[in-house]
């Protein structure tokens, strides 16, 4: 009776070992599913927000944030891959008389630092990656603030680099009155109700950069131009008489 007693229940124990195993993956199954969505809420709470409104500049940052936080996962090449490829489309997105939450060139900025500190190959990407917002407008701003904090970035890119003429000559051309072809000098202005070059953070930024590493007749002319163009604040034009007693022009200071 023994054996046929186990005979007769094998089939049963197996049966029960196999349902056993099948809910335990369900199961762990279930877990694994509920854990990766609880890791992507974060990504998927923001996806809703920019669904309903794309011109949400904090969120297109903070998405960017998000994948970049991911640090747990193996694949962290491809999480900076994915915060600058919601950035790229963030300049498609934004348009920026409606932006909301944050300055347009904030996503410029935040792009220009992933690409620098993706690869130290990718020098000649940042510095084109400037130039098509900088020079080919290729994001349209309605801020000269927003265009000024560009054109900034991309003297300072320059001289972390150790580009002390490249920074110069951007610095000089950022506040030129002509420093575009007619097309994109038309394009820049469209919106923007002040022209760049009557922005006073770039020129404090080339007359601190001429006195550092242009000549004395390069300083003189820069300071010189900006009173021309009656740009200059007090405080310049103080600093401009400082400079030319330091350099012995008494009669010229003033």
């Amino acid at each position: 009776w023994d054996i046929l007693l186990n005979t007769t229940s094998s089939p049963n124990k197996e049966k029960e070992a196999n349902d056993n195993n099948n809910a335990t993956a369900s199961l762990e199954f279930a877990i694994a599913r509920a854990e990766h969505l609880t890791a992507r809420r974060p990504l998927l709470l923001n996806h809703v927000l920019l669904k309903q409104n794309p011109h949400n500049v904090g969120q297109w940052l903070h998405r960017a944030e998000l994948y970049q936080q991911q640090q747990q996962q193996p694949n962290n090449d491809n999480n900076k891959q994915m915060a600058i490829a919601t950035l790229r489309e963030s300049l498609t997105k934004v348009y920026a008389p409606k932006a909301v939450n944050g300055a347009p060139s904030e996503l410029v900025l935040e792009l220009a630092k992933l690409y620098e500190t993706d690869n130290e190959k990718m020098f000649e990407r940042v510095r084109d990656f400037y130039r098509e917002i900088c020079i080919d407008v290729t994001y349209e701003f309605t801020k000269t603030a927003d265009l000024a904090s560009c054109w900034s970035a991309w003297i300072e890119f320059e001289l972390r680099h150790e580009q002390w003429d490249q920074a110069l000559s951007l610095a000089r051309q950022s506040v030129a009155k002509n420093n575009n072809n007619e097309k994109h000098q038309t394009k820049r202005n469209r919106r923007m109700k002040q022209p760049l070059y009557r922005s006073i953070q770039l020129w404090d930024l080339l007359l601190d950069l001429e006195e550092s590493l242009g000549t004395v007749q390069t300083t003189r002319d820069s300071y010189n131009y900006a009173m021309e163009l009656k740009v200059a604040t007090p405080v310049q034009v103080y600093n401009y008489a400082n400079f030319l007693q330091d350099k012995k022009y008494w009669e010229d200071s003033f």
